[in-house]
């Protein structure tokens, strides 16, 4: 009995080893070694000017083994996350399921395994999906965590609750959580004031940049490329125009462009190729994005036959989780990078009622 259960644990151990040899194996990327200069600078006594949101620079702050480098960084992150796997290891290692988890594995790294704190952001989230009935202020607090974690939170988690209101249980909690989180947060945005000077209700300062770079007139515009410089130069702004200007000016100077840029951002949130500034994949750009839209189609083909048998309030959450991150990530930019944590949280909402070996049972024609 003692040996079985010890295989049963194997897929486990498997899946925890993956993404631990992700951590290694991932190319850094500039994003990540940018927080991690921020936190050394914090270390160090300097003022932090909340570029990035907070909680992302803070992980690496508090985290005792920042000097030991960025892979430190990101095994910290991932320590954070696997409560969420440990959680559903029983789901993960019965009827099969851990088939489709370890293929699709080394994608979802893309998110667990870095420095970014998406890994940590799929830990909260995942922890609310599963336990949806978490007492409201529970939720708040939790919810809280992912604001200042990730900013863009603040508006995809309140669209996400009413996009899935009418399926939603104790859907009101989840509401007022969202409205209590953002008030525990009031004292952060005070403190930002006053030591910035910086009014940034959304908690970090990057919000105009982004804009900026997923509004432009560069042809890689929905990518997030763009430089402002050459811009305000094109269109004879002065050197010091705000990136709302320079992305209104781009409306009015040509319309037609800014919409069909938008029309490509809806388009491409969903499409496996990206443009990696890390280099990831240089020289093997197909083999790349042939398995991320591989790794898309077991996820998305899963939690779909797994919808067909049993629709679940998890579920609903998270996909509606995906569609609200696709509203909102479409007015700035898109990138493979922000849509594999809600890919992630698709895949984790099934498990808890997934059983993958009789999925092509419940579905398979039947004959007469």
């Amino acid at each position: 009995m003692k040996h079985k259960t010890v295989l049963q644990q194997m897929p486990f151990a498997a899946i925890i080893g993956v993404l631990v040899m992700m951590v290694f194996f991932l190319p850094m990327t500039p994003d990540e070694l940018n927080r991690l200069e921020h936190a050394q600078s914090m270390a160090k006594g300097h003022p932090y000017d909340f570029f990035w949101p907070p909680l992302s620079v803070y992980v690496i702050h508090i985290n005792p083994f920042q000097d030991w480098g960025p892979y430190a960084v990101r095994l910290f992150n991932l320590a954070c996350t696997l409560p969420v796997f440990f959680v559903l290891r029983r789901q993960l290692c019965e009827s099969l399921n851990w088939v489709p988890v370890l293929l699709v594995l080394p994608y979802m790294a893309f998110a667990v395994s870095n420095a970014s704190q998406q890994g940590l952001m799929v830990c909260l989230l995942g922890v609310l999906l599963l336990q949806i009935d978490l007492p409201m202020p529970v939720k708040a607090v939790l919810t809280a965590l992912c604001f200042a974690l990730n900013p863009t939170l603040i508006v995809v988690m309140p669209l996400a609750i009413l996009l899935a209101w009418r399926v939603l249980p104790n859907r009101r909690d989840f509401l007022l959580a969202c409205v209590v989180a953002y008030v525990l947060l009031l004292p952060l945005v005070y403190y930002i004031y006053t030591s910035t000077g910086k009014f940034l209700p959304a908690l970090s300062a990057n919000g105009g940049s982004n804009l900026f770079l997923g509004n432009n007139p560069s042809d890689m515009s929905h990518r997030g490329v763009g430089d402002m410089p050459t811009v305000i130069a094109q269109y004879g702004l002065p050197v010091d125009a705000k990136p709302m200007q320079v992305v209104w000016h781009f409306l009015m100077d040509d319309p037609v462009a800014f919409f069909a840029n938008g029309i490509k951002k809806l388009v491409l949130f969903f499409s496996p190729t990206d443009y990696f500034r890390s280099g990831l994949g240089a020289g093997k750009e197909g083999v790349l994005f042939a398995y991320i839209g591989f790794s898309q189609l077991v996820m998305y083909a899963v939690f779909w036959f797994s919808w067909r048998r049993q629709a679940s309030p998890s579920m609903y959450l998270a996909l509606s989780l995906m569609l609200a991150a696709w509203l909102v990530y479409s007015v700035f930019f898109v990138k493979v990078r922000f849509r594999i944590p809600f890919d992630c949280l698709l895949l984790l909402s099934v498990l808890p009622h997934l059983r993958f070996n009789e999925l092509w049972a419940t579905h398979k024609p039947t004959t007469t």
